[in-house]
């Protein structure tokens, strides 16, 4: 009868092994092997409660089967009855020491309840009666790493992985090793082998993507985060490091979108806090990132953030109200160096700069952003050369990206030394940047860009705005085509400052009147805010403009009507020439432009006018518009209608010029008759 009992469990009938050991059990009630075999029986069947049941009487009358006490630890942990398995392991190893995996068991118990010690000891006792059980090397590793001793958990967990490649448990924990070494190259592959036999567990899509963003995979770690989300639902791990990827990629509102969601999550994490506030910092929201950092003002990241954050508003006063705080709690490290020497540097204290720069350039001599402080120190010292040569010593370290604006500060410092050529060619370099005179080399000769270094208004400090006597600048808005650029041309020849660069040389300047966009500029722009994104509108100005003197600017940045509230909030008495064009026009522009998708070009010219109409309503902007029929028709009333309205431009010059648009329905690139009743139908309709 046992061997037909044995045959129909092994089979997996266990209610008929059951039956059978049963009927044993009737004959023999002490028999303790056949209790034993009913227990797995009933383990099998997930009846926990009767299979410990049975084992406690096996153990009753064989106490001294180690095997018995094992089993029955692992029915008990089961059940989640922690101290009773812990007796239970721990009486199996005492009868048989060499019982590796009660040791095991003994091992786990302590690890879960992080009593590292214990949990170590018996693990190694494991080990020691058999060096071959993955499970030991595997609970060992994750011991080890809980006591951030990632060496050794590396070679356990390794180890328990040559044993067992398959094991989800010890590719998860390799990978967090991996991680805790900064190998997040090796730690992604034990994630994405963990995932392959658990792919509805989150956390691992979010170590996946965690190994990803730090290895700048970044594309493949927004899907793994994504997968988290989608799987796991709300996690302030996973939308803290999709931030943080954001941020890197240069995407501040969308870090911030993610971030604000994490703070009501986590409200209490310094680090949450100090992310949030850095997008908010890259935003020009500079109230919103104090806000943020005032419940944690005491810590020291907080305060330096907002140190940095005062410095940023020329607020020299409060930051160092802040660094103060920082020394009194006996804060000094390079960061607040390094914004002592950014304050002394604000207030022109040339000595106490210097003594704040020796300690750190004596612990880093080429530290790029302490160097190129001492370069500015001396430069206003009127040491010229001096100061080069502080650049100079970053450069030969390849280390000059580390230092924000080094090209432009290795260009002001050529010029000033006379090396125009030189100085020239560092310009090339930054033209990515718009940084010095390199589209007026596009546009002119590389004399004429020469020549603007000889303006003084190129490198004024700190940047002079309107509110030190420059009128607001006159924006164009309308469609670039044939009415655009004969309004324009007709204001440069009346020697008016014209902006004229080309899309992707606008980037700076448009986002200084893209923080926010629409409605919200109006109530969400603080006044410390204006007069910051004010002032980096008219830095990019001279950038562009380095002969411009206090002269009117006409600004034909191709901007959307959903920047016009930004515009009026920073430049209340800002013109805006508004140049209406129509259908006809329109589509003939945007054919000859190679546009394949007329229609839908046609629902944003709508989407456009709305916007535009809303303004014109609202916004107190002082407004002239300009219809492209009328400009063909009539150029010599508008352009007596342009004198009226600009102000400081030539007149006579505007007058003796003539707006000539040039119909172009006859070249090779216009619609068809039946592409043209399409698309005024797309417009009508």
């Amino acid at each position: 009868m046992i061997e037909e009992a044995q045959e129909l469990f092994e089979r997996g009938d266990f209610a008929g092994a059951y039956t059978l050991y049963q009927k044993m059990l009737d004959d023999e009630p002490e028999n303790h092997e056949v209790l034993f075999m009913m227990s797995l029986c009933r383990q099998r069947q997930q009846n926990l409660p009767e299979a410990s049941e049975l084992l406690n009487k096996a153990v009753q009358y064989n106490p001294t089967q180690a095997l018995y006490h094992y089993t029955l630890g692992g029915v008990q942990l089961r059940q989640g009855m922690m101290a009773a398995a812990m007796e239970s392991y721990q009486q199996a190893a005492r009868l048989n020491p060499n019982y590796a995996d009660a040791h095991v068991g003994v091992g786990y118990l302590h690890m879960v309840q992080q009593q590292f010690v214990e949990a170590e000891a018996a693990l190694r006792a494991a080990l020691r009666a058999d060096p071959r059980v993955p499970t030991a090397h595997a609970h060992l590793g994750v011991v080890l790493l809980a006591q951030n001793r990632v060496e050794e958990a590396l070679q356990a967990l390794r180890e328990s992985a040559e044993m067992f490649p398959d094991d989800s448990y010890t590719q998860t924990h390799l990978g967090r090793a991996f991680m805790q070494s900064g190998m997040p190259a090796f730690a992604a592959q034990c994630f994405r082998n963990a995932i392959e036999s658990n792919k509805e567990e989150p956390v691992l899509w979010l170590w996946l993507g965690q190994s990803l963003a730090a290895n700048q995979e970044d594309t493949e770690a927004v899907n793994a985060l994504r997968q988290c989300l989608e799987i796991g639902g709300e996690s302030a791990e996973a939308l803290y490091t999709l931030a943080n990827i954001y941020l890197r990629q240069g995407e501040p509102q969308g870090a911030w979108n993610l971030l604000s969601r994490v703070v009501r999550l986590k409200p209490d994490s310094i680090e949450v806090r100090l992310l949030a506030a850095r997008a908010c910092r890259d935003m020009h929201r500079y109230q919103v990132a104090q806000e943020l950092l005032q419940p944690c003002k005491d810590d020291g990241r907080a305060r330096k953030m907002l140190a940095r954050l005062a410095l940023d508003q020329e607020q020299t006063a409060l930051a160092r109200a802040h660094l103060a705080a920082l020394s009194l709690a006996g804060v000094s490290d390079p960061i607040t160096q390094m914004l002592q020497a950014e304050t002394a540097l604000q207030q022109a204290d040339w000595n106490k700069l210097e003594q704040h720069l020796t300690p750190l350039l004596a612990a880093e001599p080429v530290m790029p952003s302490a160097l190129l402080l001492e370069a500015q120190r001396h430069f206003y010292l009127e040491r010229p050369q001096v100061a080069l040569d502080m650049l100079q010593r970053i450069d030969e370290q390849g280390r000059a990206s580390l230092a924000e604006d080094y090209q432009d500060w290795q260009v002001r410092l050529l010029h000033a030394n006379g090396q125009q050529e030189a100085a020239w060619q560092h310009a090339r370099k930054d033209a990515q940047r718009q940084s010095s005179m390199v589209h007026i080399a596009q546009s002119v000769d590389q004399k004429a860009a020469l020549d603007g270094f000889e303006k003084d208004t190129v490198w004024s400090w700190p940047v002079r705005g309107p509110e030190d006597g420059n009128p607001d600048p006159i924006f164009v808005y309308g469609w670039p085509g044939s009415a655009r650029e004969a309004l324009l041309t007709a204001l440069q020849a009346a020697q008016v400052e014209v902006l004229r660069d080309s899309i992707q040389q606008q980037g700076e300047r448009l986002e200084a009147l893209s923080k926010p966009l629409g409605a919200a500029a109006l109530s969400e722009l603080s006044d410390a805010d204006v007069r910051l994104q004010r002032k980096a509108y008219w830095r990019e100005v001279r950038r562009a403009l380095p002969q411009w003197e206090q002269q009117t600017v006409v600004d034909s940045l191709w901007f959307s009507a959903a920047h016009l509230p930004t515009i009026y909030r920073l430049f209340p008495t800002a013109r805006v020439i508004v140049l209406q064009q129509d259908e006809l026009s329109l589509r003939m522009d945007w054919g000859l432009g190679g546009y394949d998708e007329l229609p839908a070009m046609a629902a944003v010219w709508q989407q456009e006018n709305e916007l535009l109409n809303q303004a014109l309503e609202v916004l107190p902007l002082q407004w002239i518009t300009i219809g492209h029929q009328q400009l063909q028709e009539n150029g010599a009333d508008t352009l007596q209608a342009l004198t009226q309205f600009l102000p400081n431009i030539d007149a006579a010059e505007l007058a003796q010029h003539t707006l000539r648009i040039h119909h172009r329905l006859a070249m090779p690139k216009a619609n068809s008759p039946a592409d043209d009743a399409a698309l005024l139908q797309h417009f009508s309709g």
